[in-house]
């Protein structure tokens, strides 16, 4: 399970939100909850008082979902899939010998399964 946050003073929370995302996609991250928020400020004095309430507000909820997550994350179907093809390639091909290693040391080649 992971959280995302970004921040800015104006936009490109989207963006950096979904680079972050694919990466821990690819990283086999069950569940990832996510929160990007225009600020319109340089830090957390300038930011207006209206707006920090919103934050806190959606802070709030956002954390009660992922307490409601909480030990219950099962990765997704895409988390599977990518993992049963690098599987394929680790068993298959040796383009990285430590890469396959680690997938030998855990077991990943056999029968044992990362979740």
């Amino acid at each position: 399970m992971a959280l995302v946050i970004s921040t800015a003073a104006g936009g490109g929370m989207k963006s950096t939100i979904k680079d972050i995302v694919d990466s821990l996609t690819f990283w086999g991250t069950g569940k990832i909850f996510t929160y990007g928020k225009a600020v319109a400020a340089v830090n957390w004095q300038g930011v207006n008082e209206k707006k920090k309430i919103k934050i806190n507000r959606d802070v709030t909820k956002l954390s009660a979902k992922i307490l409601h997550r909480y030990g219950r994350v099962k990765p997704s179907l895409k988390v599977k899939i990518l993992f049963y093809v690098m599987r394929f390639i680790h068993k298959r091909f040796s383009f990285n010998a430590v890469d396959k290693g680690y997938w030998q040391n855990q077991g990943w080649l056999g029968h044992k399964r990362p979740w």
